[in-house]
């Protein structure tokens, strides 16, 4: 995960992508913002970004619970925030 992580362009296009995404969640423009999330996690797969992956994907899975879609969301968040 600390690989590829670092100050740089990338790193703060990425980081300012996340934030946009969670400001289209905040104005409930949830379908715009999962788009976007969709878009961030083949970008941080591409660039071999694994911080912001886990980020997109947290952010897809909490969304995903907003829309009411569970099942979809409990795959995508199952384990992250286990205590183990």
């Amino acid at each position: 995960m600390r690989r590829g992580f670092g100050p740089g362009e990338a790193t703060r296009e990425l980081v300012a992508y996340q934030w946009r995404c969670e400001l289209l969640a905040v104005l409930d423009r949830l379908d715009e913002s999962v788009g976007l999330i969709v878009d961030g996690i083949a970008a941080a797969q591409r660039d071999r970004q694994g911080w912001a992956l886990d980020f997109f994907e947290t952010w897809r899975g909490r969304q995903l619970f907003q829309r009411g879609e569970l099942p979809d969301a409990a795959a995508v968040l199952g384990g992250r925030f286990d205590s183990n």
